[in-house]
């Protein structure tokens, strides 16, 4: 389970009872999920877009291997909102990085993986506009 603590264990357990993980084959675990989008995308993304999803999913993945969630359901808003709150990027990334996030939870909505996307409620943060002196 990836804790140590053995409420947290069983809060995980219960979880994971009640969306059905238990079933065989209806698991999907998030470094699956993330290396069938990148195959997914091969074919309709550019090279440049893809490189930064590929970015996107290591730190997503190792993030998850961090706090113990293997599977795709176990991400939740929660989980989402750390993620996003660990990254040490300006905001106008992390806006596009955010971006990137909800495309790929939609898309496995779209996979019926997920019932809900779990980034949806989270906004992008504000970009304070430049300072623009005229050139003289």
């Amino acid at each position: 389970m990836g804790t140590s603590e053995w409420q947290v264990a069983q809060l995980r357990a219960r979880d994971m009872e009640a969306t059905g993980i238990q079933q065989v084959g209806t698991a999907i675990t998030v470094l699956k999920a993330t290396e069938d989008f990148e195959t997914d995308a091969l074919n309709t993304m550019k090279a440049s877009t893809l490189k930064q999803y590929k970015i996107l999913f290591r730190q997503l993945n190792a993030f998850c291997e961090s706090k113990g969630l293997v599977f795709l359901k176990q991400v939740g808003v929660v989980e989402t909102r750390e993620f996003r709150n660990a990254w040490t990027i300006g905001p106008r990334t992390a806006g596009k990085h955010l971006e990137r996030l909800k495309r790929f939870f939609n898309w496995c909505i779209e996979n019926e993986w997920l019932t809900a996307n779990p980034a949806k409620p989270l906004k992008s943060p504000k970009v304070g506009d430049t300072d623009v002196i005229p050139f003289t």
